[in-house]
């Protein structure tokens, strides 16, 4: 009975531990994502300010 009890604990924090890995997971997802976000603005105004300067070229 207490190896089983032991199983179901050791199984019940391995589902703990699941769900704080997904959690995470969501979260660098997140973090990716604004990041790429960031990373096309300044892109486009890097754009911008190079067309810029040519047209007062």
């Amino acid at each position: 009975m207490k190896e089983e009890e032991f199983q179901k604990k050791v199984l019940n924090k391995f589902g703990e531990i699941e769900k704080r890995l997904m959690n995470i997971e969501e979260k660098l997802g997140n973090i990716e994502s604004a990041m790429n976000s960031m990373y096309e603005d300044i892109e486009d105004e890097e754009d911008e300010e190079y067309e810029g300067e040519e047209a007062s070229s």
